[in-house]
């Protein structure tokens, strides 16, 4: 077996920590952590990268990719962990000169995004989330902590806060529905670069009873722990999604409304696994809201299926095998 070096910065998404912490789990694999993705620092990590016998470098990030690629002659993996750009893009074609460079996709739709714009195909390997089946959580202490009665209609809304995560929407179709019936509530984690979105419009609230923030919980509250506390999961992410934390609503067993996007509709069915918004506008959301809340049997129906499909499609075990298969590859 092939030695590993999990390459990657101290600030990641939660998508790339899930796959991380997944991957040096699994393998038998050295870790190093990029304290800062300033090119200064990333230098001063060459020595030490050098010196690492590992004939395989995955890098998780454009800087650990830039180290990786100074480090020497060695196989690559890389894995994205924000929306690439052209630019980003553009620059990883030029290394693929002179480097052996894989790309791991966690969607079709990211791998797409690669290969029109120059990346070879042979190249880009779609590896689906593996996340965990039973996702853990105290549903009542959790739902206590959060100030919520029996008849509140918790609506969780899981992604990181990021410019391509919907979180305007995700508030505004909370707000709208607040106002319809009270005992609708908004959850969000509340974790992300664009965090201060929440913030400001948290403050303009009239009811900020509607709305809980999860990282204002008193200790480490992961995104996984909050599924416990929710009634129903609001996914209204963009572009390329998050595809590991909606692997998780479909892990929870919770009912999901999702925006349509091209990454959604790849894991998600409308009427099958979920129920979908044709329009991201807050009425219609919130109305997809409503007609779920109105028909029991197919909260039911749609939460059991898509569970079903995340035990099939993304469990733990089958991304492993796959990113073994990948390193066997690549080191060949």
């Amino acid at each position: 077996m092939a030695k590993v070096l999990l390459l990657h910065p101290k600030k990641m998404s939660a998508e790339a920590e899930i796959a991380l912490r997944l991957i040096s789990r699994r393998r038998d694999a050295a870790v190093h952590t990029l304290v800062d993705p300033h090119p200064l620092v990333v230098a001063r990590a060459l020595p030490q990268l050098r010196r690492n016998d590992a004939t395989i470098i995955h890098a998780f990030g454009n800087a650990a990719l830039a180290a990786a690629v100074m480090a020497g002659d060695r196989r690559i993996v890389f894995t994205p962990i924000n929306r690439p750009t052209p630019g980003q893009v553009g620059w990883l074609r030029a290394a693929m000169r002179y480097r052996s460079i894989d790309v791991v996709c966690s969607s079709d739709t990211l791998r797409r995004y690669y290969v029109t714009r120059g990346v070879p195909a042979d190249r880009c390997h779609l590896i689906r989330p593996g996340v965990p089946m039973s996702l853990g959580g105290d549903r009542v202490a959790l739902r206590q902590r959060l100030d919520l009665t029996d008849d509140d209609r918790l609506i969780y809304a899981p992604f990181e806060a990021t410019h391509d995560s919907g979180h305007i929407l995700t508030m505004w179709t909370g707000s709208l529905l607040n106002m319809l019936d009270c005992r609708y509530k908004l959850l969000v984690w509340g974790r992300g670069p664009a965090e201060q979105t929440i913030r400001e419009f948290e403050r303009r609230l009239i009811d900020r009873t509607m709305l809980r923030v999860g990282v204002d919980l008193d200790g480490a509250i992961s995104a996984t722990t909050l599924f416990a506390a929710a009634d129903l999961v609001l996914l209204t992410g963009k572009d390329f999604g998050q595809p590991a934390i909606t692997a998780m609503a479909m892990a929870s067993g919770k009912p999901i409304i999702s925006t349509t996007t091209a990454a959604a509709c790849e894991m998600i069915e409308d009427r099958h696994t979920a129920m979908l918004a044709t329009e991201a506008t807050p009425r219609q959301v919130a109305q997809r809201v409503v007609d779920l809340y109105a028909d029991d049997t197919l909260r039911w129906k749609l939460a059991d299926r898509a569970r079903a499909e995340a035990y099939d499609y993304f469990a733990e075990s089958k991304m492993l095998a796959a990113i073994d298969q990948l390193y066997g590859k690549v080191s060949a």
